[in-house]
């Protein structure tokens, strides 16, 4: 039931990692010596980067490049980072039943997805030393348990819905703030800070400006932790393909963000399985984790699954009708 694969490229990620340092310190050096000596060599790097900004221009959009891809390009190079995936089929039998069971009592339409974020801020508790981000090389944890959830936008664009200190939440909680948020997405085809986050790429950059533009504003954003709500991103990300009946897919990590793990959340689907000895019929579902290798080892993948299971295997714990008064309970057992 539980797969994890680990795909480790650390020497190609350790040398690509060290010419992002050489990189950044070439561009830093130029501005140093453009402010205090003269501005030749700056001049020359804004010509070039000219050059390319006009050919970029003159080649062709073509009916692909929407706004939407734009940002894809500049989010992502070529495949290099050091990652883990996971793979999790979880018996839906005990959390369909609860569900069913409860729902005169529950104000809000519960799913798969909200469950699912659940355990992924249960993920993030139990493991604290994943709950982070990197700054100038050295490992920061966060302070709060937070995921961003993404939201799809007529299959056209995607917003982001981020919940804050998710471990203190009950499923009935986080399915109220997802609705709400959802509906009021999909309504204005985004909120607010939506559009603003938008604004940039659709009026004013090329992808390639766009990527170092998106990279500043990340790093002083996350890294540096000023404004950090404005890119919307918390320790992880879920994101559902339930609705394209989609059974087997895992989402990529996303260098923008600076989260630590992407869950894919598949469709539901019939499957053989093996209960009390017998061959049985149940709905199951494939997750799929995406794990930066930096923040933790393949070890680590045992514990962080059973974290996340424990939703499946009493939910009636992380349900605020019927926990009560009960603390919720995250960590790992």
């Amino acid at each position: 039931r539980r797969c994890v694969q680990e795909t480790d490229q650390r020497r190609v990620h350790g040398d690509y990692q060290k010419m992002q340092v050489y990189r950044q310190a070439f561009f830093l050096a130029m501005i140093i010596h453009a402010l205090f000596y003269n501005w030749t060599y700056l001049k020359i790097y804004l010509a070039v980067v000219g050059i390319y900004t006009l050919i970029s221009f003159a080649v062709p959009n073509g009916k692909f490049n929407s706004i939407r891809r734009k940002i894809q390009i500049s989010s992502w190079e070529d495949p290099f980072s050091p990652q883990i995936c996971m793979k999790l089929t979880v018996d839906l039998t005990k959390f369909e039943e609860f569900v069913e069971k409860n729902k005169d009592k529950l104000e809000n339409k519960i799913t798969l997805t909200h469950a699912c974020i659940k355990g992924t801020g249960n993920m993030l508790q139990t493991s604290p030393h994943s709950n982070g981000r990197i700054v100038f090389g050295k490992y920061v944890p966060n302070k709060e348990v937070n995921v961003t959830v993404l939201v799809d936008i007529a299959g056209k664009d995607i917003a982001l819905n981020l919940l804050k200190k998710v471990d203190e939440l009950y499923i009935d909680d986080i399915a109220a703030k997802i609705n709400a948020k959802a509906k009021e997405i999909k309504k204005n085809n985004g909120d607010f800070t939506h559009k603003l986050r938008f604004f940039v790429p659709k009026f004013l950059f090329p992808s390639h400006v766009l990527s170092f533009f998106s990279y500043v504003l990340s790093y002083i954003t996350i890294n540096l932790g000023i404004c950090r709500e404005f890119l919307g991103f918390g320790g992880a990300i879920v994101t559902s393909v339930t609705n394209f009946n989609i059974h087997n897919s895992t989402g990529p990590l996303l260098y923008l963000s600076k989260s630590t793990l992407v869950v894919t959340v598949n469709a539901p689907y019939q499957s053989p399985i093996v209960k009390d000895d017998k061959i049985q019929i149940a709905n199951v579902a494939n997750i799929h984790f995406m794990f930066d290798h930096r923040f933790g080892d393949g070890a680590d993948g045992p514990k962080l699954l059973r974290s996340f299971q424990q939703i499946f295997d009493r939910p009636e714990d992380f349900f605020r009708i019927t926990a009560k008064n009960k603390p919720i309970e995250g960590k790992d057992k």
